[in-house]
């Protein structure tokens, strides 16, 4: 059975708390959570121990939440600039 690295599981760990950001709509901690996830992920990449299809797996995940993010703010944008056209 192979052991999973602690900088596997920071990763995850951190994109769990910047979903949960996401989720309740905390702006500010996603921009921290964001360089704390970056951060995460250059140490579980460059971890020796690393198990390459669990980082794969984990940064698939990581790349969704990214999508989440950018579909957020794209919904934000636009309903900025109605509210501003209809003003």
């Amino acid at each position: 059975m192979a052991l999973i690295p602690n900088s596997h599981m920071t990763l995850g760990r951190e994109r769990r708390s910047l979903s949960r950001a996401l989720r309740d709509g905390d702006w500010q901690a996603i921009q921290q959570g964001d360089a704390t996830l970056i951060k995460a992920l250059g140490e579980a990449t460059e971890d020796p121990n690393r198990d390459l299809a669990s980082l794969l797996k984990e940064m698939r995940e990581v790349i969704v939440l990214y999508q989440d993010i950018l579909a957020q703010c794209n919904h934000g944008a636009l309903s900025l600039a109605d509210q501003v056209t209809s003003s």
